[in-house]
């Protein structure tokens, strides 16, 4: 299904006035119902000018927010058509799923974010699936109706809805926008093997072939004398650079899955994060055209800003911008999760401004207040949610995702074997007569058939993932671990994101490997979801 939005001249007529076109494209990918504002750490050394008392700890700053994310979009917009550049604003996927927002509120919070956004089109993530076609299908009304003046189309070439899916008619494979007077064609496509493995599409809902699916609306699109073409892909930066910039006619490939932040030289110098790639990338298509290749990090806490320009032809002649990072002026000393960290003195707080505002990739964005009152009314409730004590653990738990990982204060010695606290704390509920009545009731809930087949008794289940964010446990499947029948297929939880269930009836599920102070499991913990759920 083609969907058309703002249809301009006919045709053959934008065909004979084809002109040159100055295009940015503002977008995200991933922000997993982070709708608050998140912190990240700089290193001191590298600002001058600081206090002792500020230099002696790491630097944090508050990045995004939706109330700081849509000043910024807005700013961003002001100053390309200033600048005399057309704009379009995309998401490429994964908006749903990581926080206590979408727990509690199922996708309603993040739609009336994004409509404030309004972003031009948003393409599936296979996370938009973890609760099965009907949950998605609730979650786009929302999207399309919260906000009268935004009905954002959702893109998916390749999902197939069952014939009785409530997906059928609220997914197009692209849809063309005018865009000063010239069509572009914008085309979403999904991960497959992703989705059906670790999500949850209702029966008889598929995803075909990534390529042939974006190639087949691509061709369609080009019949039509479209011919600028850009991909909203959910399937990671190293495929959209092996599978989708390769592609016949394609322009721009705009993705999401990997979590990617890309950046240049003064990105890699701030290094508060990882740098995967250059921000644009630039390819070749398999006619041997430009391309450009971008991402936008994860939870709102930046916009990709692409500037994208075309000539008479509809090819790439350019492909340049950056990550763009909207931060809070309150800035603190300290770890960013430390009870200890303060905020600055005026002196020091001018110096890191001054540091930031100089990398032309930070800007200082106070919040949009209309976005941050809707946003308030699921804050409350979210936070009165988190503060509700649940149960009391005498000891420090270790939270190591995988055995081994040695993350913060969990020794790999006593993680390597078995993973960390949380996850012997599972494995003991799950333990037992009444452990194995749970077990088996939470799969047939979870696998409703799933192919991969039954899962065996075993004497506990090892949980691989216990946290919000496992996005990075895709080569961590089940390693040295022994599952009869081979690797069983991972699910969503409907807390958390679930991958691999490892069985191995060697774990040592009543050793206790508990270390430090005691402290309290709070409602919106990993740990205390999972206990919650095992005893519903």
């Amino acid at each position: 299904m083609l969907a058309v939005k703002f249809l301009g001249f006919a045709l053959l007529a934008r065909v004979s006035l084809a002109t040159p076109l100055s295009l940015t494209i503002l977008h995200t990918n991933d922000h997993h119902s982070h709708l608050e504002a998140n912190r990240v750490e700089i290193e001191a050394s590298k600002i001058a000018g600081l206090s002792a008392q500020a230099s002696s700890n790491a630097i944090n700053v508050e990045l995004g927010g939706y109330p700081r994310i849509v000043s910024g979009y807005g700013k961003l917009k002001i100053d390309a058509e200033t600048a005399g550049r057309s704009v379009l604003k995309l998401h490429a996927g994964d908006a749903i799923t990581g926080t206590a927002y979408y727990s509690m509120f199922k996708g309603e919070a993040d739609a009336k974010m994004m409509s404030l956004v309004c972003f031009d089109a948003f393409s599936l993530g296979n996370h938009e699936f973890d609760d099965g076609d009907q949950a998605l299908a609730n979650f786009i009304d929302k999207l399309q109706t919260v906000n009268a003046s935004c009905a954002t189309p959702v893109l998916a070439a390749n999902v197939v809805p069952a014939a009785t899916s409530p997906l059928l008619g609220k997914l197009s494979k692209s849809v063309v926008l005018s865009v000063a007077g010239q069509q572009v064609g914008i085309v979403g496509i999904d991960v497959r093997n992703k989705t059906l493995r670790s999500s949850s599409p209702s029966a008889g809902t598929t995803l075909t072939d990534e390529r042939t699916a974006a190639q087949a609306e691509i061709d369609m699109l080009l019949g039509q004398s479209i011919d600028k073409i850009v991909l909203v892909t959910h399937m990671g930066y190293d495929s959209d650079m092996s599978l989708m910039a390769t592609l016949r006619g394609v322009d721009v490939v705009i993705g999401g899955d990997s979590h990617s932040l890309l950046g240049d030289s003064t990105t890699r110098e701030v290094d508060f994060s990882p740098i995967h790639g250059e921000y644009a990338t630039v390819m070749r298509n398999a006619d041997g055209k430009m391309v450009c290749v971008v991402q936008a990090w994860e939870y709102n806490k930046a916009i990709g800003e692409l500037e994208v320009d075309f000539d008479t032809s509809g090819d790439v002649l350019r492909c340049g911008g950056q990550p763009r990072f909207p931060y809070a002026s309150q800035i603190q000393s300290g770890r960013r999760r430390s009870s200890q960290a303060f905020v600055i003195n005026s002196s020091d707080t001018a110096s890191v401004m001054s540091y930031l505002d100089s990398t032309g990739q930070f800007m200082l964005v106070e919040e949009d207040a209309h976005t941050a009152a809707e946003l308030s009314s699921y804050q409350t409730q979210v936070e009165a949610l988190k503060q509700e004590t649940i149960a009391y653990a005498p000891n420090k738990i270790c939270f190591d995702r995988w055995p081994g990982q040695g993350a913060g204060s969990c020794p790999i010695a006593e993680t390597r074997e078995q993973g960390g606290g949380a996850c012997q704390l599972v494995a003991r509920l799950l333990g037992g007569d009444e452990g194995r009545r749970r077990r088996h009731s939470e799969w047939r809930r979870l696998s409703h058939g799933h192919r991969s087949g039954q899962l065996q008794p075993q004497r506990c289940l090892y949980h691989a993932a216990l946290f919000q964010h496992t996005r990075d446990l895709g080569a961590h499947r089940c390693a040295n671990q022994s599952c009869p029948g081979g690797r069983r297929g991972f699910r969503h939880h409907r807390f958390l994101w679930r991958f691999p269930l490892c069985c191995r009836p060697a774990l040592r599920c009543e050793q206790k490997r508990d270390q430090g102070r005691p402290y309290h499991l709070y409602r919106g913990s990993a740990t205390a979801h999972w206990w919650l759920d095992a005893h519903r």
